[in-house]
C-alpha cells in the first residue's frame, strides 16, 4: 500500500456510540525491517434513522394461509408492485414482527425492510401493501393457531388473482376469493 490511502469501516451501530479499537504490538516483537506508512480506520454508521444490532434472521418466520382453497399459500411482495400477495412456498417472504408491524426481511439495514400496511379503501376489505414506511403499527398474533390479527380482526380475503384484503366488515371482492386466517405456525 502506498502512503495516503485510508481504510473505511463500516459498521452499523449508531454513530452516537461508534467504538474504535486499537491493539499494539506486544514489546517482545521484533521491529520491522521496513516503515510502512500509519492507516488511519475511520468508521461509518448505516443511513440515517437505521436501527442497530438487527441483522437479518436466516429462518424465518414464513407466514401462510390457514382457511379456503388459499390454505397453504404463502405472504409476500408482488413481483410488479408493493402489493401482499399469497402465491407458492418457493417464493415465500420471511418476516420480522417488529413494535406492532410486520416487516419483510430483505437488505442488510433494518429501515429498508418494507412493512406490512393495511390500505385505506371504501370497501370493507383493504388491499394490503409492503411499504418502507410502516403506518399499520398494531399487528399481533392470537389464539392458539397465532393468527396475524389487527384490532381484534383475524380475517383476510385472498383472491385467485392475487389480490390480498384484510377484512374488517361485510364486503366481499367479486371473482374468485375465499376467506382465510395467516398464521406463522407451520405445524397447522
Amino acid at each position: 500500500m502506498s502512503a495516503g490511502h485510508a481504510i473505511t469501516i463500516i459498521s452499523c451501530i449508531p454513530a452516537a456510540t461508534t467504538t474504535k479499537s486499537t491493539s499494539s504490538v506486544p514489546p517482545s516483537t521484533p521491529p520491522p525491517t521496513q516503515t510502512l506508512p500509519t492507516l488511519s480506520p475511520t468508521y461509518t454508521s448505516c443511513p440515517t434513522g437505521v436501527a442497530a444490532a438487527i441483522l437479518p434472521r436466516s429462518s424465518g418466520p414464513p407466514i401462510h394461509a390457514l382457511d379456503g382453497w388459499a390454505k397453504n399459500t404463502w405472504l409476500q411482495q408482488s413481483k410488479t408492485s408493493s402489493s401482499a400477495i399469497l402465491g407458492p412456498a418457493d417464493s415465500k417472504g420471511w418476516f420480522l414482527p417488529l413494535g406492532g408491524t410486520i416487516r419483510l426481511i430483505q437488505g442488510a439495514c433494518v429501515s429498508l425492510y418494507p412493512s406490512l400496511n393495511v390500505q385505506d379503501a371504501a370497501t370493507s376489505y383493504k388491499p394490503l401493501t409492503f411499504d418502507v414506511i410502516p403506518k399499520t403499527k398494531s399487528w399481533t398474533y392470537a389464539g392458539g393457531d397465532s393468527t396475524l390479527t389487527l384490532n381484534g380482526t383475524n380475517v383476510f380475503i385472498a383472491c385467485a388473482d392475487g389480490s390480498l384484503y384484510f377484512q374488517t366488515g361485510k364486503d366481499f371482492p367479486a371473482g374468485n376469493c375465499t376467506a382465510t386466517r395467516l398464521t406463522t405456525r407451520t405445524d397447522i
